[in-house]
């Protein structure tokens, strides 16, 4: 005779129901039926477009409603982005809201904020689910600063993404490690950005963990070869052949490969592409080195036409030890020739598209081979590597674990 509840005490039923009745819930493989996500992210929706905004920005509409919350701190000001300031909810595309609610400074240092922050932060996130219709969503974030516990806005899944090694920044708070560790137990299922990071936990959660190459929208950054764009209007004037760089402009970045291109090649141009933060020091004196603030992920191509040689010059620390940056297939898809620093995933997944380089004086001589050596074959050669990868790809690599996980966690046949 089957066993209830009424003969069964409360916890010994909920074991025996996971683990001998099997669960009526499956994943929906029609896509008429919406999985929504409450997507919580570090990177505001108006930041540099990386991995939250080209997986939440394919799952809007196609696979279900996006709510992207990225909490703004005092810190996101002090460090130079100025234009991150908390706004009210609005809806970015159909089917994607987007809020960014305001997080009290002293997060982990005062006592107390940490519980009134997350309070503020549940309370905001019932409230913007209500108005966008969401219910049951699967929470999904790379925010390890900040997060929702368990159960309070009824969330069917909790993924964590851990896309970098947060130690590395320098804004970590003392505890990131510990946040860190907590997000990862926390969840259903953890993806990584890079295999260092998956490596770092599997042995812990060998079934929960799962490496997800970043993709690439190949066919926007072709444009940089095979479209004719005018020259942007603040990099006009630089001289000879033109480097540059693309991303987050801060002390991640070597300076002193930056400042020894720039004395030592006068001919060269440097273009620096993206938000400046405070921490990275000011090089006003270089007359050829330019930088051009933050640009629409629209107006990339028009910048990559007018780059010969795209650059990777980060610093050893923790963070760029287990980077996988999403810039270098974006530099490929545009047919350019790539300079990086030994990156352990570049060196251990890319080595035959790049030229590493270390010190300064090595990182130089490698532009000037690449400068000499290019030609229209390789450029072919490059973009069709970088086609090969897709976020097409990456998304459905990562739903298809997903959907693996709901059917673990709800015992579905």
């Amino acid at each position: 005779m089957l066993l209830t509840a009424s003969l069964v005490p409360g916890t010994l039923f909920q074991w025996f129901k996971a683990h001998f009745i099997k669960s009526t819930k499956s994943w929906p493989s029609d896509r008429s039926v919406q999985w929504d996500i409450v997507y919580m992210s570090w990177i505001p929706w108006e930041g540099p477009w990386q991995r939250p905004h080209q997986i939440m920005s394919r799952w809007a509409g196609t696979r279900g409603k996006v709510l992207f919350l990225a909490p703004v701190t005092t810190k996101h000001l002090v460090f130079g982005l100025g234009k991150w300031f908390p706004v009210r909810l609005y809806m970015a595309r159909p089917e994607l809201w987007v809020h960014r609610p305001l997080i009290l400074p002293g997060d982990g240092k005062i006592p107390g904020v940490s519980k009134l922050n997350r309070a503020l932060l549940i309370r905001s996130t019932r409230k913007c689910m209500r108005r966008c219709g969401i219910n049951k969503p699967v929470l999904w974030s790379s925010n390890v600063m900040h997060w929702i516990p368990e159960n309070v806005i009824g969330e069917s899944m909790r993924v964590f993404d851990l896309m970098d090694d947060y130690s590395g920044y320098s804004w970590a708070p003392v505890d990131v490690n510990e946040r860190e560790r907590a997000q990862i137990f926390n969840a259903d299922l953890v993806f990584t950005g890079s295999g260092s990071l998956a490596r770092r936990w599997e042995k812990t959660r060998s079934k929960a963990v799962h490496f997800i190459q970043n993709g690439v929208d190949a066919a926007h950054f072709i444009r940089a070869e095979h479209e004719e764009f005018p020259e942007p209007e603040d990099i006009s004037g630089l001289p000879g052949s033109r480097v540059g760089y693309i991303g987050v402009i801060s002390n991640r970045i070597d300076h002193r490969i930056i400042e020894h291109i720039a004395r030592n090649q006068p001919d060269l141009g440097v273009v620096m592409v993206g938000p400046v933060l405070k921490d990275f020091p000011p090089m006003e004196e270089l007359a050829n080195v330019r930088f051009v603030g933050q640009k629409a992920y629209e107006e990339l191509p028009a910048y990559l036409k007018y780059i010969s040689v795209c650059l990777l010059p980060m610093v050893e620390n923790a963070f760029t030890r287990n980077m996988n940056p999403t810039k270098l297939l974006e530099y490929l898809a545009a047919g350019k020739p790539v300079v990086s620093t030994p990156i352990p995933e570049v060196v251990g997944r890319f080595l035959k598209w790049v030229e590493i380089a270390q010190q300064p004086g090595e990182f130089l001589e490698a532009i000037r081979r690449c400068l000499l050596e290019d030609s229209p074959e390789k450029r072919e050669k490059r973009i069709r590597f970088a086609q090969t990868f897709s976020w097409e790809k990456t998304l459905a690599e990562m739903e298809k674990h997903l959907r693996a996980a709901y059917n673990r966690k709800y015992n579905v046949i």
